[in-house]
């Protein structure tokens, strides 16, 4: 059997798997009165005490039941054993298929044959780009994260920082694993580089490393953000024509794109997108725009915080 034919033939199978149909989009949109009724608040569940801060409400009702945030809210309800058919580029969801079969097609180096079969299966051209993004759940577990999230709020507002900046950061970036090391080399809750670490007073040695303190890196990552992030944001702000305001979501977008991506990646992507007079639209179009090292990644970062902070939001509130 050809690698195409074999990978025709698996796809048709997997069809079966296709039965695990996701929601559509508009079943998985909260009425904006149900939205409207989350407020800062604080819960205690068994003994242990959890913060939230509500985002306004408005324009996260708008971003969060974009197209791209409810596709990474789909991810996070996945496991590791399913991964969701989707083309990438329109992030319209076609179904489930189990990991294991992704993962036995690109260990047999036809990954790319079996895209092709299910495109050809789904009934698209054939350059569709359809990809299998693998789901996220076990990495996003709120009851680790969520009992230190009071901590940060109080770190980041004693360096006149938001503290809504710390909880979309701390709901993205290691909320699973407190001791996880990126590819990049980055440590912690606040996933935080050994150069910044350093340059902000924490000690990383081979024998010590306080960006594993929760308190060390908090303090760390709210001067970052403070010192660079936000005067980085406010230049970029100036350079398209928005006047920066601290306190608007948006800014908190913005802000945290550069805390992933760095100031001048960001600023690349801003130049391409131009003048801008709708914030929002600034933030969304940064969604779809491509500029030097600002890719995919960096495209989906704060997608994947919103999409954070709607699961978070709905796991204290169903403890309530």
């Amino acid at each position: 059997m050809t690698s195409r034919s074999f990978a025709f033939a698996i796809a048709l199978t997997s069809v079966l798997f296709l039965g695990a149909k996701l929601g559509s989009i508009e079943d998985e949109t909260h009425s904006r009165k149900d939205w409207t009724i989350y407020q800062d608040s604080i819960f205690h569940c068994d003994g242990v005490r959890f913060d939230f801060l509500a985002l306004d409400p408005e324009p996260s009702y708008h971003l969060c039941n974009q197209v791209g945030p409810l596709f990474w809210r789909r991810v996070l309800d996945l496991g590791r054993d399913s991964s969701i058919v989707v083309d990438i580029e329109t992030r319209q969801t076609y179904g489930v298929v189990p990991a294991h079969l992704i993962d036995s097609m690109e260990r047999m180096g036809r990954l790319d044959s079996f895209a092709k079969a299910f495109r050809m299966n789904l009934g698209f051209d054939s350059l569709a780009p359809i990809r299998f993004v693998r789901g996220k759940t076990e990495f996003f577990q709120y009851q680790k994260v969520g009992p230190l999230l009071h901590m940060a709020f109080q770190e980041f507002a004693k360096h006149a920082v938001d503290p809504k900046i710390a909880e979309l950061l701390l709901l993205i970036e290691s909320p699973n694993d407190p001791n996880g090391v990126s590819s990049s080399g980055a440590v912690g809750h606040f996933q935080l580089m050994p150069f910044v670490a350093k340059k902000y007073g924490l000690v990383v040695t081979s024998s010590r490393d306080e960006r594993l303190d929760f308190s060390r890196s908090a303090y760390a990552a709210a001067r970052l953000v403070k010192e660079y992030a936000m005067p980085a944001a406010d230049e970029i702000c100036a350079s398209i024509g928005l006047e920066p305001k601290h306190n608007e979501l948006w800014y908190h977008l913005l802000v945290l794109h550069i805390y992933n991506a760095g100031g001048g990646t960001v600023s690349q992507a801003a130049a391409v997108i131009g003048q801008v007079e709708d914030p929002y639209e600034f933030i969304q179009t940064l969604w779809k725009t491509k500029a030097g090292r600002f890719g995919n990644q960096s495209q989906n970062y704060s997608q994947v915080a919103l999409a954070s902070y709607c699961k978070y939001r709905d796991f204290l509130f169903q403890r309530k």
